[in-house]
């Protein structure tokens, strides 16, 4: 087993921004950093609030056509891909910037090699949204158009408010006191301890 180390480095509590109130959807970051993944298939973008959490998430450049269900549903796909790329460029290059590319790889790699520099430059509005799996409920960087200059421009969903109120445990109420205390009928009125 390796040397187990406890230094400054060490946080004792998780340092990843985690969304708990309704407030926490919208948030003050800075992009760290943005990469392409060496398979080519999302690229990976990591925000850090003002507090100095930090979220990192990924956004999956579109399959081959042929491996959707529908011509619609590829058509989404490759929308969602194009937006969330150019919500990405235009924080840094302005909102009439161009940029042309030959496919969804030379899209995101030339927008990479265009911002890298000004990442730490400019503080944008980071969307986070609720996910729910099987391991739980968890934050990530919104899917769809995640940034904006303004927090106005951010518009938090009734299926995320509901999401985050299941993760609160809204919907759960506990029993009454007095009926927990009750003696049940079957111990003929002794305590079961």
């Amino acid at each position: 087993m390796a040397k187990i180390v406890i230094n400054d480095s060490v946080k004792e509590r998780s340092s990843s921004i985690v969304v708990n109130e309704l407030e926490d959807f919208v948030q003050l970051c800075t992009i760290k950093k943005v990469t392409l993944s060496e398979d080519n298939k999302y690229y990976e973008i990591e925000v850090e609030n003002e507090q100095g959490l930090t979220n990192t998430s990924r956004f999956y450049l579109p399959k081959d056509e042929s491996e959707y269900q529908s011509a619609e549903k590829f058509k989404m796909a490759e929308n969602i891909y194009i937006r969330n790329v150019t919500n990405l460029y235009r924080r840094f290059a302005g909102p009439t910037a161009v940029i042309e590319a030959n496919d969804y790889v030379d899209l995101i790699s030339k927008v990479i090699a265009k911002i890298t520099p000004m990442p730490a430059t400019k503080k944008v509005y980071t969307l986070f949204e609720l996910n729910e799996n099987d391991n739980g409920i968890f934050t990530r960087i919104a899917g769809i158009v995640p940034f904006a200059d303004n927090k106005s421009d951010h518009i938090i969903s009734k299926k995320q408010r509901a999401l985050l109120e299941k993760k609160q445990g809204a919907k759960a109420t506990p029993t009454d006191d007095q009926e927990f205390m009750k003696t049940p009928e079957s111990t003929n009125g002794k305590t079961p301890f």
